[in-house]
């Protein structure tokens, strides 16, 4: 497991994203601070502008500078599918950014890539069919790999994660499996009450999809 954890709390589409990342050290660790920081408000300041051009431009200079910023590589792909539609230069964006989770081998990454592939409110069906689900299957299959090493509550989210893969794959027993075992898992864990409420729910309406 990496060594610095972030907690994050977004709802995306029907994906259910609730839950951690861990920071890894990486280039982006050896930025000045105050630099970091900078770019990061710049493109905060340029989002309120709904500019995405403008937008696609600040993000894609900061990704020179920081390109191991998850935060920056999930937003690059966000706008060029969610909000350009541009789904030529998203894909290869969203392909590039697997293959470096793929490449890594580890849990923020691999989780980042698997939720940009089938947990958020994209049009995938502009995206190739084939090559998605053949890099779902390696995603699913590293995280499955790994999970063991990890505590409850990142497993939980993996098993979410990975969860809407096998529901359109046409697995849908697998699907209520892992959604099962990721509500057994948090059960278990000490949260504040709101969160998990809406991680509880979240998890529900998955698991009564999948079930229907």
């Amino acid at each position: 497991m990496s060594i610095r954890k972030r907690k994050f709390f977004v709802k995306r589409g029907q994906g259910i994203v609730v839950g951690s990342f861990n920071g890894t050290k990486t280039a982006e660790t050896n930025m000045e601070p105050g630099l970091k920081a900078a770019l990061l408000e710049q493109i905060s300041a340029v989002k309120k502008v709904k500019d995405f051009q403008v937008v696609l431009s600040a993000v894609e200079k900061a990704i020179k500078l920081i390109p191991d910023n998850i935060y920056l590589r999930e937003y690059h792909v966000a706008t060029l599918i969610g909000k350009l539609h541009d789904f030529e230069a998203g894909w290869i964006a969203l392909g590039r950014f697997t293959r470096n989770a793929i490449e890594r081998n580890s849990e923020d990454w691999l989780l980042a890539a698997m939720r940009q592939l089938f947990g958020s409110p994209y049009d995938y069906s502009c995206l190739p069919f084939a090559e998605r689900f053949s890099m779902g299957k390696e995603l699913s299959d590293r995280i499955l790999t790994l999970c063991p090493q990890w505590d409850a509550r990142s497993r939980a989210l993996s098993y979410a994660a990975i969860a809407p893969y096998y529901h359109e794959n046409g697995k849908n027993e697998r699907a209520v499996e892992l959604i099962e075992e990721a509500l057994k898992l948090l059960e278990g864990e000490s949260l504040a009450d709101d969160v998990k409420q809406e991680w509880l729910a979240q998890l529900l309406q998955a698991l009564e999809k999948y079930k229907g």
